[in-house]
């Protein structure tokens, strides 16, 4: 679908998705940003958020460039997925 979209001339797409959706693009590489809002609720069990493999160690784990934003009570967080923005 992104290949498709890019043949139509089309620079930048917006993925809206549930933690599958948004796990299946980050996991392919397909993610330049990720915006992800908390909000101070405890809720109990549900959907996880994303779903990945595992990893076995930390150095293993994504640690891209973050930016934090206030919404209120909530907070946005942006993080820059493309190659070469990790700090």
């Amino acid at each position: 679908m992104v290949a498709l979209l890019a043949e139509g001339g089309c620079r930048r797409i917006l993925v809206e998705g549930g933690g599958l959706t948004i796990s299946r693009f980050l996991e392919a590489g397909r993610l330049d940003r990720l915006h992800s809002v908390v909000a101070p609720m405890i809720i109990g069990s549900g959907r996880a958020a994303l779903t990945l493999p595992e990893i076995e160690t930390l150095d293993r784990a994504l640690r891209p460039a973050c930016r934090h934003f206030s919404l209120g009570e909530d907070m946005l967080f942006d993080f820059d997925l493309r190659r070469g923005a990790a700090s």
